[in-house]
């Protein structure tokens, strides 16, 4: 009679980890929907949820256009339109007119062995000076699948 007592409760518990199992998955499902529909609704506030707005943007100004870019842009810090660093200005590209044409970024590697440096067309960045930042619509992963730039003397 004992092998039966240790049975019975050995069944309720099987029991009632199976319906733990079959609600589980309805549970995940429900959950899952969730934040699905909150990333969705993340989605649609994405550009709301950019540091720099754009009023921002308007009262910046196309890097090509920065009068002194050597100077001027040397110190400035590079991001995102997130926020994102992108990197370190290394140097200013300046072309005969006295404009910038490209900016040389030290960026970190994926394998974070070494870093390079790219070339990115000033053209792409826009300069906001009351916060002495470049910002560029470029993601890090952008600038990781760019080719090394050439190295200036």
């Amino acid at each position: 009679m004992t092998p039966k007592l240790f049975l019975v409760p050995a069944m309720a518990a099987a029991m009632l980890m199976c319906t733990a199992c079959d609600k589980r998955p309805d549970q995940a499902a429900q959950n899952d929907a969730n934040p699905m529909n909150s990333s969705t609704e993340m989605g649609s506030s994405a550009p709301t949820s950019a540091k720099f707005s754009a009023d921002d943007m308007a009262k910046g100004q196309v890097a090509t256009d920065v009068a002194d870019p050597q100077t001027t842009l040397a110190s400035a810090s590079v991001e995102n339109q997130q926020g994102e660093s992108l990197g370190q200005i290394k140097s200013i590209t300046v072309g005969g007119d006295g404009k910038a044409q490209a900016v040389n970024i030290e960026v970190a590697s994926v394998t974070g062995m070494a870093n390079k440096t790219v070339a990115v067309d000033a053209s792409k960045f826009t300069y906001l000076p009351d916060q002495n930042v470049l910002v560029a619509s470029l993601a890090k992963s952008d600038l990781d699948s760019m080719p090394e730039a050439p190295v200036q003397q």
